[in-house]
């Protein structure tokens, strides 16, 4: 899935200069998160700043291998901020969309810019659109928390996935056959405050369905969206899983916590939710039960089941979970 940001209209709109990709599998290496919080303080004029991109070493059309380069920061404007140029390295063609990285206090790597165009030519000052502003729309668009440090109000707030961040004396490190594999990971994030496993965990989640709401359905078949909320004061939710007629028929890894829409056929149905934090407790929501009206389900034996075989007949039909398989490895790799 890639999309682009529905305000970007070319050449001046660097402050929305913002598209991205999901992957259908993590890519094995340490994340760079975006600056968020107060690493916002950070960004100031001749901060030093790293850019990372494929556009060529002078000008003309094309792209060429991955690179890296130490600039400065040079303005800190309304839509957008102004790296490198001016006889210090800066973009070229084909770097657009490449980050601009600033070392946080923990020594690891934020994302501050996405550069968006350069003036002057190939090597001249670069445009950089402020990362931290697509935060809204990217959580939107991918269904992912991007800010895992902090709550959505910029205060620190860290969960097990403010942890294994790539460090900042990573730069340079790794190939591209190998995936940049090499490149260091750091210990739990402690840019803004200690780390989410500073303190003992003994708080289990609170986990609860929010659609559909129990109570009848009309049939003879129902088709509904399943989403659940789930909150940990701790060290924050692992994993929820969804239950239905005693049987656990998928797991999501990552908020929100959005199953797809599911087929019913007649009969009564029991959700429920489970999640598990990242100390290992684990809590069970309240049942929603649905009762599907159709043949078989006015008062008579049996399920109404469409078929022989399985529980209640159920059917999925949209199966929007998202398998995040390194969040999973890494919470057990902490024992």
């Amino acid at each position: 899935m890639c999309r682009v940001h529905p305000d970007y209209g070319g050449l001046g709109s660097e402050a929305v200069d913002f598209a991205f990709c999901r992957l259908a599998e993590p890519a094995p290496v340490p994340t760079l998160p975006i600056a968020f919080g107060c690493e916002a303080a950070l960004l100031e004029p001749k901060a030093a700043a790293v850019i990372v991109g494929y556009g060529e070493t002078d000008s003309g059309t094309g792209d060429g291998p991955k690179r890296w380069a130490a600039a400065p920061v040079r303005l800190v404007l309304g839509d957008y901020f102004e790296v490198g140029g001016l006889g210090e390295p800066g973009v070229c063609a084909g770097d657009s969309g490449g980050p601009a990285l600033l070392r946080a206090a923990d020594d690891t790597w934020r994302v501050f810019g996405v550069a968006s165009v350069h003036a002057a030519g190939c090597g001249g000052i670069g445009h950089y659109a402020y990362a931290e502003r697509a935060i809204p729309w990217l959580e939107e668009q991918a269904e992912l928390d991007l800010t895992p440090c902090h709550a959505s109000d910029g205060s620190w707030r860290p969960d097990f996935r403010c942890d294994h961040f790539a460090r900042a004396n990573s730069a340079g490190v790794g190939t591209w056959t190998d995936s940049c594999a090499a490149a260091p990971a750091g210990p739990a994030g402690t840019s803004c405050g200690p780390a989410f496993d500073a303190s003992p965990d003994d708080t289990p989640p609170t986990v609860a369905i929010t659609s559909p709401e129990p109570g009848p359905q009309p049939g003879p078949t129902a088709v509904v969206e399943v989403v659940a909320r789930a909150e940990d004061v701790g060290w924050g939710v692992a994993e929820v899983a969804l239950e239905i007629d005693g049987e656990v028929q998928a797991r999501d890894e990552e908020p929100q916590w959005r199953f797809g829409a599911a087929e019913f056929a007649p009969g009564s149905h029991t959700l429920v939710a489970i999640a598990e934090d990242a100390a290992g407790h684990v809590t069970r929501s309240e049942p929603v039960v649905l009762a599907v009206e159709g043949e078989g389900t006015g008062g008579g034996e049996g399920c109404g089941c469409r078929s022989g075989g399985g529980r209640g007949g159920l059917l999925w039909l949209v199966f929007g979970t998202w398998w995040m398989g390194h969040v999973r490895r890494a919470r057990r790799a902490r024992g």
